[in-house]
């Protein structure tokens, strides 16, 4: 016997994720259907969710303020346009 899973998603994502899935032959219900088995199976989700922050971690800050701060005193070089350009540049210091 099979059941109905209802789920709220904005028009323009189900749109462009049915065209996507269309390209590949296969339907949203498809594609539904084919993640509840994949769930089952594996019993996780095909997939692994993360939590988005919106603040970079405290490694991270202290890359970005050492960066910062070479620019700042004139220790990065570039852009160049060529290997010759890097190598020129290189050879000043």
């Amino acid at each position: 016997m099979n059941t109905v899973i209802q789920a709220r998603v904005d028009a323009e994502s189900k749109k462009q994720a049915e065209s996507i899935l269309a390209q590949m032959g296969m339907t949203l219900n498809d594609a539904v259907r084919m993640l509840v088995k994949q769930i089952i199976h594996s019993r996780a989700l095909p997939f692994q969710p993360h939590i988005a922050y919106d603040e970079p971690n405290k490694d991270l800050e202290k890359i970005l303020k050492r960066t910062e701060a070479d620019i700042q005193n004139g220790k990065v070089h570039g852009p160049f346009l060529s290997t010759e350009e890097t190598i020129a540049e290189l050879e000043k210091d």
